[in-house]
């Protein structure tokens, strides 16, 4: 099961993204890979909230479908290994 959730508002549209990681590291890593690449509008680690079954997690605002199909198309690949890649994601 990939480390990842989403809220949509009840017209459908996704407001908010989550991915868990039990590592600050590779939250801190992950958040600054979705930022620096623009993948998402706005985003913040913290200590898990929604994905309980982790300790932290990235709550990101404006992040496109792309990202999300390719962590759910690769759903044995942890998310850390999202930052090493050298495909374009938009």
């Amino acid at each position: 099961m990939p480390h990842l959730a989403t809220i949509t508002n009840p017209k459908g549209e996704r407001h908010t993204s989550y991915f868990g990681f039990n590592s600050y590291q590779e939250a801190k890593a992950f958040c600054q890979y979705l930022t620096k690449n623009h993948l998402c509008s706005k985003a913040l680690i913290r200590r898990s909230q929604r994905l309980v079954s982790y300790n932290y997690e990235i709550k990101a605002w404006g992040v496109g479908s792309n990202i999300l199909v390719r962590i759910l198309n690769q759903i044995d690949l942890p998310l850390i290994h999202f930052v090493n890649q050298q495909v374009q994601v938009s």
